[in-house]
């Protein structure tokens, strides 16, 4: 049986107010990494008023710094009092799951005004985590209003993970696939899609590359300058990636974009005097890339560019260290998740099309680690997202919240 088009829609509308006020409040809490505990409280106490849902502190701890794909590794830092949050809507049992995923972390607020005042303008709301990733949070809230208030009965569960640390790397995801075995068919991560169904999600290697020269006056002929090295592996970097944008970017729906993975290079750091020729020099930055390759691929592309095509390099004076390690995340379009989120949109008149997100999310850890394939879908613009604007429309919380309400009633049954 379908749904009353008009009758789902009123009753989203009637909850816009609770969902601003919803996604206000939880903008309030600085939840930048490491800081997400406030914020986690906050929502364990909204979740547990659902009559249906149950709500469950998943606690971290410090041996997820051993595992291969922890990311940005932070030796002093103590996740014994760190959790994620795993809230289920049980079925009766003779359906599908369904994970949705999303984080409560956030970038630092930068230039950005007022960031924690969650205010809401012109069916707008304003903050920092607006739409990355709180606004998919206020979604969810959303979706469960309108499970209890349809009286909703699904055969299958509704799982909902909300994750720390996913902004620098992905480590809640990561410890909650490591230590939750979920029985599920398919997982929606919420990002800032556009209202876009992504089929196929980039992936990406953050690096850190130190470069040993020689420090000296600079009338000095003993002198050897890591910057001059730096300044090599740049644009060996740059060729590499070159080559690997060449090779891969005519995938179906990344041949949109001039550069669907991108090189960044971040942080750049050497010496403390004009003067004087610096010991060593720091390269920091990320390299996307699109299926077709590996991660561990990728590291070794870049090692072995940096040795095969670096006059100034070698194996001794220069070390490579990748602090963050994502695979891509494709699906088959003609996986039943793809075809019953794209029917429950076509259901309530709302457009959506399939496309390739250039960004890298925490969908992979689903479908490559946990077995569960996986799309990125949810409100919100990705260019909005970590500016000094950052903000989310609340009609868009709304259309998305309707497509999982249809969404997770047509998958789990």
């Amino acid at each position: 049986m379908s749904t009353n088009k008009k009758l789902l829609n009123s009753k989203a509308v009637s909850f816009i107010d609770e969902t601003e006020q919803f996604l206000s409040e939880l903008i309030t809490f600085k939840s930048v990494g490491g800081s997400e505990i406030g914020a986690m409280e906050y929502l364990y106490g909204r979740f547990s008023e659902f009559d249906s849902v149950e709500v469950e502190k998943v606690y971290m701890d410090n041996s997820i710094k051993d595992d291969y794909y922890y990311s940005c590794p932070a030796e002093e830092f103590d996740y014994s009092d760190t959790y994620n949050l795993r809230i289920v809507r049980k079925g009766t049992g003779s359906g599908k799951s369904i994970i949705l995923n999303t984080h409560v972390d956030v970038v630092p607020a930068g230039e950005m005004a007022n960031p924690w005042d969650g205010i809401c303008e012109d069916e707008a709301v304003f903050g920092r985590g607006a739409v990355d990733a709180k606004g998919q949070i206020a979604t969810i809230f959303l979706l469960f209003k309108l499970l209890e208030d349809f009286n909703i009965k699904t055969a299958g569960d509704v799982i909902v993970h909300i994750v720390v640390e996913e902004e620098s790397g992905g480590n809640g995801t990561l410890a909650m696939v490591r230590n939750v075995h979920e029985e599920a068919s398919g997982c929606i991560n919420l990002e800032p899609t556009g209202g876009k169904l992504m089929v196929s999600i980039r992936a990406a290697v953050w690096f850190k590359i130190t470069l040993q020269g020689k420090s000296g006056h600079s009338g000095s002929s003993q002198t050897v300058n890591p910057i001059w090295m730096a300044h090599e592996v740049m644009s060996i970097l740059k060729d590499y990636h070159s080559d690997l944008l060449n090779k891969l970017k005519s995938q179906k729906y990344y041949d949109r974009y001039d550069n669907p993975m991108p090189l960044t290079f971040g942080k750049i750091y050497a010496g403390d005097w004009p003067s004087s020729c610096p010991d060593e020099a720091v390269i920091e930055g990320v390299l996307g890339f699109l299926p077709g390759m590996t991660e561990k691929q990728v590291c070794e592309g870049i090692k072995q560019a940096l040795l095969n095509n670096g006059s100034l390099l070698n194996e001794g004076n220069f070390d490579v260290k990748f602090t963050y390690r994502h695979n891509c995340c494709v699906i088959d379009e003609d996986d039943v998740l793809v075809k019953d989120i794209i029917k429950a949109a076509n259901q309530i008149d709302i457009d959506i099309e399939k496309a390739a997100m250039a960004a890298s999310t925490d969908a992979w850890y689903y479908s490559e680690i946990a077995g569960v394939k996986a799309v990125a879908f949810g409100p919100g613009q990705l260019s909005c997202c970590h500016s000094s604007n950052e903000s989310i429309k609340l009609t868009e919380i709304v259309d998305a919240g309707k497509i999982l309400f249809e969404s997770v009633r047509i998958f789990c049954g």
